[in-house]
């Protein structure tokens, strides 16, 4: 028995023996897994066969304000039903390759008592954070309000945000910053039902390199 495992972008997933008549492997990445196995009788005559395997991603609803640490994984799918904080001081981490639905009018607002959002990619693997349906304005978008230092969005694609006001003086957006510290580098938001990036109160401070905007419905800052 000689067995082969063709496995998808960023999993490590090795079959316990090459050689073993029944092998087994544990998937790490949601995707295809192909194991093909050559038989040989010793005597010159082999043949081969492929089996697949595919891996889905746990899918995480996301109903509750978070005001402990928390990380999202690459491994599970997240589904934010509604508007939630992220308060009490609490950091919320999205890693690489992590994609992000929002049901309609859903959204993240990330609390003013210096609770943390670190959304960073690589370049990569990015993280989405998009709508359950692909329409300019689905969901509510990401609203910050701290001033930590912490806070990051990196190699991330906010699309199809901005569906209503982000609060008492602001209009629809993909992104508000509302008296609050942010780094920005490497992001592409687009689709927003208004504006992309926002903020109309003194004591911003964000940071952008590398930005792309585009087709918002309204200006895109």
């Amino acid at each position: 028995y000689e067995w082969n495992l063709t496995i998808p972008d960023g999993s490590s997933a090795q079959l316990s023996d090459d050689q073993a008549e029944n092998p087994t492997f544990t998937p790490d990445e949601a995707g295809d897994y192909v194991a093909s196995l050559m038989v040989n009788d010793g005597n010159g005559e082999s043949d081969q066969d492929d089996v697949t395997v595919t891996a889905e991603s746990e899918i995480v609803e996301i109903t509750d304000d978070i005001t402990e640490d928390e990380t999202w994984t690459s491994d599970k799918q997240y589904h934010v039903l509604n508007a939630i904080d992220v308060s009490n001081g609490a950091k919320l981490t999205i890693q690489p390759g992590v994609r992000v639905e929002f049901a309609v009018d859903a959204g993240i607002t990330i609390a003013s008592d210096n609770s943390v959002l670190v959304s960073a990619g690589t370049s990569e693997e990015s993280i989405t954070l998009t709508g359950e349906q692909e329409s300019n304005g689905f969901w509510k978008g990401i609203r910050i309000n701290s001033n930590s230092v912490e806070n990051e969005i990196s190699h991330t694609i906010i699309e199809y945000a901005g569906s209503t006001s982000a609060g008492t003086y602001f209009d629809a957006a993909a992104l508000t910053i509302d008296q609050a510290k942010v780094q920005l580098d490497h992001n592409t938001i687009t689709n927003s039902g208004q504006y992309g990036i926002q903020t109309r109160r003194d004591g911003s401070e964000f940071h952008m390199q590398h930005m792309t905007l585009a087709e918002n419905d309204g200006d895109d800052m």
